[in-house]
């Protein structure tokens, strides 16, 4: 936590395609969705660049906000993983949102959500995990962010990323 903080994890950077990301992180979360009864889905939409990540960390990070979503979707809610082109720092850059039709927060929470130990009361989370994805993102230049309109009204995150001027490698579905 502390090094996630600090900027001193070590990462594996390799230019990957969003997709990739995307659709191992939903293939590894698939069967959990289905058995909660919340629906999942994912979109990536066409020219969303290549990002220089690690694919393992980002994953990490996927997998918390995916986490998040189905406990706090209740049965016969969505949630949808989806991606395109965006800007960060007036650069180009791929945006990856997961959205949920969950408990929402009230909307002055969304920065107070990522700090320490912070977690919501039925939760039986450490309170950790979305302050360590912060962190992993931002040790990759990127941010990650959280909106709700309120109690109830669901909830987005997104995840901002600068772009790859590398040509990316598929990743595999099977070691994720």
């Amino acid at each position: 936590m502390s090094r996630a903080q600090e900027r001193q994890l070590l990462l594996n950077p390799e230019p990957v395609g969003i997709s990739s990301l995307v659709d191992a992180a939903v293939a590894a979360q698939r069967e959990r969705f289905r058995a909660a009864g919340v629906g999942l889905s994912s979109s990536v939409e066409r020219g969303t660049p290549a990002v220089t990540v690690d694919p393992d960390r980002i994953q990490e990070v996927l997998g918390n906000l995916l986490d998040n979503a189905v406990r706090h979707t209740p049965p016969g809610g969505t949630v949808e993983v989806s991606a395109r082109a965006g800007e960060h720092h007036a650069q180009r850059a791929a945006l990856i949102e997961v959205s949920d039709t969950g408990a929402g927060f009230a909307s002055e929470d969304a920065e107070r959500i990522f700090d320490r130990y912070e977690r919501a009361s039925d939760s039986e989370g450490s309170g950790l995990g979305l302050t360590i994805a912060r962190a992993i993102v931002e040790a990759h230049h990127g941010t990650l962010t959280a909106y709700s309109v309120g109690t109830g009204k669901g909830a987005v995150f997104t995840m901002t990323i600068p772009a790859s001027s590398d040509r990316p490698r598929r990743i595999s579905q099977a070691s994720h």
